[in-house]
């Protein structure tokens, strides 16, 4: 007669189940919930449903193991039912905390608890309120879920640590640890992400490359950008952010600085603005101001050569502190 007026253990252990899966929390966390809650969305028609209570954390020490939770009425990966006139919303943390708060009320009250989870065991009488059998669900409680067996109807025990550490891998963010747990101790062991983050890091990277060598490689006409100018001159010019009088300038190499030209001496990288710039030679390689054309890169291969002789006069830290980017920036001029 309880069963069918109580929930058992065994359903208890199966809301702990998707408990886990749409929260993330820890097994003893879930466990020890409480019937306590308010509502911070003043339950307003328009505004998702978001409920406040406390939970615990044992393994976060004694001055750090209270914590607030909040669970919303957004589905975590479990897309809700529409339409099909059932009320109750199991694919949300809110949902299925006001299921369970509902649910377990009665035998909240027969095992004078305030637990979330309560529910009725037939069996050890003895250790419940008045023996009557109506206990908070225990930590221990995966292995009394029923119906979770293999195909050949052996029960299985659910792994509560996986079931968090699948959360914490598909939704990529901390659930009660800190932003260091979650990457050294979860996402760094799982290979699956390993991968994935690999990928991006591999993406970001490269497109920091492409930047780098955009911004820091001194802009380069072409033989058709100088036939081009023939023409259209102040089109040309546009293009590579100078004007028509600039351009001429360039190409009749007025602006020459050794290796490239200058469009603006005025507005160096070491000097203040409106003062002569004084860089070095080496640093026009990769100077915004700088323009490349054909006429200049017989000397910039002049320059790589003697820049490679120094290796022999240097040492290999000393040559790459010295000339290291400045020969980068002269093979990718030298490329185009």
């Amino acid at each position: 007669m309880f069963y069918a007026l109580f929930p058992a253990l065994s359903d208890m252990a199966a809301l702990v189940v998707l408990f886990q899966c749409l929260t993330g929390e820890n097994l003893t966390t879930i466990c020890n919930l409480t019937a306590r809650y308010s509502r911070a969305d003043a339950s307003l028609d328009g505004e998702t449903p978001v409920l406040i209570t406390r939970g615990s954390k044992a393994r976060r020490g004694p001055n750090k193991a209270e914590m607030d939770l909040a669970f919303t009425a957004i589905p975590e990966w479990i897309q809700a039912s529409e339409g099909n006139g059932e009320s109750d919303d199991y694919a949300s943390a809110f949902g299925l905390y006001m299921i369970a708060e509902k649910l377990c009320r009665r035998a909240r009250e027969f095992a004078s608890s305030n637990a979330l989870l309560v529910g009725h065991s037939p069996h050890r009488l003895d250790t419940s309120v008045n023996g009557t059998g109506f206990r908070p669900v225990p930590h221990n409680c995966m292995a009394r879920w029923e119906g979770w067996t293999d195909s050949d109807g052996n029960p299985q025990l659910v792994d509560s640590r996986r079931l968090r550490r699948t959360f914490l891998e598909l939704h990529q963010r901390p659930v009660a640890q800190t932003t260091d747990t979650l990457a050294n101790t979860y996402l760094l062991r799982d290979p699956g992400s390993l991968a994935a983050n690999q990928e991006v890091v591999q993406h970001v990277l490269e497109g920091e490359v492409e930047r780098i060598q955009t911004e820091t490689v001194a802009a380069v006409l072409t033989k058709h950008d100088i036939a081009q100018a023939v023409a259209d001159v102040e089109g040309v010019a546009k293009r590579f952010g100078i004007t028509g009088e600039k351009l001429q300038s360039i190409l009749e190499g007025r602006l020459d600085t050794v290796a490239t030209a200058c469009v603006d001496n005025e507005h160096g990288l070491v000097t203040e603005p409106g003062q002569p710039c004084t860089a070095s030679l080496l640093l026009c390689l990769g100077c915004p101001n700088a323009r490349s054309e054909p006429r200049h890169i017989p000397i910039q291969a002049l320059m790589r050569q003697q820049i490679e002789r120094r290796r022999e006069e240097l040492t290999p830290d000393r040559w790459k502190q010295l000339y290291g980017t400045a020969t980068e920036q002269l093979d990718d001029l030298l490329k185009q």
